[in-house]
């Protein structure tokens, strides 16, 4: 799946993450959302995932972790607050030890 990425500022407190795919809506979802998927990519190739659970309902919650090359732990984790297959999630997002969750989307949009 090859894509493109833009990244728009509408405000202090919202990034918007845009990505265009040539491939079908329900395999992006999928890829996005899958644990066997995500663990594949969501981390750098040198750094192993060692966590990467997904409950994808309202109320279910995901939790990915990986090891950087100098030992760090790094931890993603959130509970879902909607779910609706295949164009979009929201989802809390909490990184590491920071403070506070911060709300997330996952909207995606078929051209065809």
């Amino acid at each position: 799946m090859a894509g493109s990425a833009r990244i728009e500022f509408p405000n202090e407190l919202d990034v918007l993450w845009t990505r265009d795919f040539d491939a079908p809506i329900a395999l992006v979802f999928d890829v996005l959302t899958k644990s066997e998927h995500v663990s594949k990519w969501g981390a750098y190739p040198s750094d192993p995932m060692t966590e990467c659970s997904i409950d994808l309902r309202v109320g279910g919650n995901y939790h990915y972790s990986f090891v950087t090359e100098d030992g760090t732990v790094c931890s993603f984790r959130g509970t879902y607050l909607e779910v609706e297959p295949p164009v979009r999630t929201v989802e809390t997002w909490l990184f590491g030890g920071w403070p506070g969750d911060l709300v997330s989307f996952l909207r995606g949009q078929s051209d065809g």
